[in-house]
């Protein structure tokens, strides 16, 4: 995941996640605790689509062992631009 705010790399800001990853089918008994925590609501609106039926497609779910998050903000406070979170 990537943003760049006003189209300029001095600015940007972005995860890389490192982990194992699944893809749970919408009828998994296991997928609606992460279906609660997914926001899909506004994702249907922009698309003109009903709320009264939710998405059925397969959701994946990463279990991250790493995370490089870089906020090139971060260095006007004295951090790294670039962390490195370890579960």
């Amino acid at each position: 995941m990537q943003t760049d705010v006003a189209g300029r790399a001095a600015r940007s800001r972005g995860a890389q996640l490192f982990g194992t990853a699944r893809t749970l089918e919408r009828d998994d008994p296991e997928v609606e605790p992460y279906w609660e925590a997914f926001r899909w609501q506004s994702d249907h609106v922009e698309r003109g689509r009903s709320l009264d039926e939710p998405p059925g497609d397969p959701l994946t779910i990463i279990t991250p062992s790493r995370v490089v998050y870089t906020e090139h903000w971060l260095r006007r406070s004295g951090y790294r631009p670039r962390q490195t979170w370890r579960a």
